[in-house]
């Protein structure tokens, strides 16, 4: 569903631009690179609350902690950028590592952003696994 969504959101988006570009021109290589950012980033928050998902005891809704995790995680990162003496902060939220610099000329996709998406997913799609199979599931 994750990758069903952001195709959704890839074409869309996509669309939306050719609709109202008007006589401005934009990049479609910046546009695929913040979409390939907005995918990391929803795998990761995916991830993440798989990995909680399975941390509650049974029968408890993650709603709630989900929306919580994900606005609180842009509200750490909002507060970084604009406030330049807690800058440091942000680190803590996945939302820090995408760049959101698209009108560059320089506008590329950073490996070590790709890798951050990538290593805390697969850690704790992992971690979500091992746990996955200790449980006890009642049918």
């Amino acid at each position: 569903y994750l990758f069903l969504l952001n195709f959704v959101i890839f074409i869309v988006g996509f669309l939306s631009l050719e609709i109202f570009k008007g006589e401005s021109q934009y990049s479609l290589k910046a546009y695929f690179i913040y979409w390939f950012y907005s995918l990391l980033l929803m795998l990761t928050f995916g991830a993440i609350g798989l990995f909680l998902s399975l941390l509650i005891k049974r029968g408890r809704p993650t709603t709630n902690l989900s929306i919580g995790i994900i606005v609180g995680g842009y509200f750490i990162d909002v507060l970084s950028r604009v406030t330049p003496s807690v800058d440091k902060i942000g680190y803590l939220s996945p939302f820090k590592f995408v760049d959101p610099g698209v009108l560059r000329p320089d506008y590329a996709l950073a490996g070590w952003r790709v890798m951050y998406f990538l290593g805390i997913s697969t850690i704790l799609f992992a971690l979500s696994f091992f746990l996955y199979k200790k449980k006890d599931i009642l049918v």
